[in-house]
């Protein structure tokens, strides 16, 4: 009755077609539950697309040959030294925090390797010193902020639009694109495996706002940016969908299973041009290619690449 009920009150307030729409979306993440019915409805099914997390990275190298034609763009491969990330997993203690950093119980050790990855090439790219005031961005239960201020000695702030409204003490509530900050307020900046999931316009929202929040010098870190060869909207078909966010972000559908994530954007060279350079202003673009993650090997990490914008030093 719940469901019916459901289905009456969406037709109400959307009519026919829009309800249809998503009563086909809802049956079909019913049956991406079991290997049958995602084979069936997803991988067989042509009037959908349907990919592999593995996707991103397999076409890395012709992305980044695109990549390196955008004109107003800096390009920088780079390999990642496996044994000063191991003395950084060691200097932050990982095992203070929860379960998920330790690679306990409630922590995959792939995805505990890529996080803990993600937060040594953020910190080696942002080159974080005296003085500067830190905000890891999107920052939800990561202990990135404590991190950061142990290691440093640095001001540290975390911010999520999750938190009360405000600034409370080291923990910021608030939009990432509308933050109410005065200008000029952080010179250091960290999204990790955050930015992907910023719809409805907020990743320019978000490119313009740490324009006006970062000090001259100032840098803000991406990573990893989710780049392939053609622009997509990924998601799990066994979460809840909002339907108007595929009709308005002009991108392919992408279904991939045990993706845990109702929205993920790709961009492509294209999109990165027009969604993000476009929309700098005074900042400068440096993207990085990380070519040797093999390295980290049987375990699968994917930060291919990672975007820093930098403010100009002013003279």
């Amino acid at each position: 009755m719940g469901r019916l009920a459901n289905a009456v009150s969406y037709f109400q307030q959307h009519g026919l077609g829009p309800t249809l729409a998503f009563s086909t979306i809802k049956l079909r993440s019913a049956l991406a539950r079991n290997d049958i019915g995602w084979r069936m409805a997803y991988e067989l099914n042509p009037f959908v697309q349907s990919g592999s997390f593995l996707d991103y990275g397999k076409c890395s190298d012709r992305t980044w040959a695109e990549l390196k034609q955008l004109p107003n763009l800096e390009c920088r491969e780079i390999q990642i030294d496996r044994t000063d990330y191991e003395a950084y997993v060691a200097r932050a203690e990982y095992a203070r925090y929860s379960p998920y950093y330790e690679g306990g119980d409630s922590g995959n050790v792939t995805h505990r390797t890529e996080k803990l990855l993600q937060h040594y090439l953020s910190l080696q790219l942002l080159q974080v010193t005296d003085g500067d005031v830190y905000i890891d961005v999107a920052s939800n239960t990561s202990p990135m902020k404590d991190i950061v201020r142990r290691l440093f000695g640095v001001e540290s702030y975390s911010m999520d639009l999750v938190y009360e409204p405000g600034v409370h003490g080291d923990q910021i509530g608030c939009d990432a694109g509308a933050t109410g900050l005065p200008d000029g307020f952080a010179s250091k900046m960290s999204l990790h495996c955050a930015f992907e999931h910023f719809a409805y316009g907020s990743d320019m929202r978000f490119v313009r706002e740490a324009g006006r929040i970062l000090r001259p010098g100032g840098k803000v870190c991406i990573v990893p940016l989710y780049v392939m060869d053609h622009y997509c909207i990924r998601c799990d078909p066994t979460l809840e969908m909002d339907i108007s966010i595929r009709d308005t972000e002009g991108a392919r559908i992408e279904y991939v299973r045990n993706y845990n994530v109702d929205f993920g954007r790709f961009y492509d060279a294209k999109r990165l041009q027009e969604r993000i350079l476009d929309n700098l202003g005074p900042l400068r673009a440096t993207l990085y290619r990380f070519s040797n993650l093999s390295v980290f090997e049987p375990e699968e990490v994917y930060s291919n690449f990672a975007l820093v914008l930098e403010q100009p030093t002013h003279n």
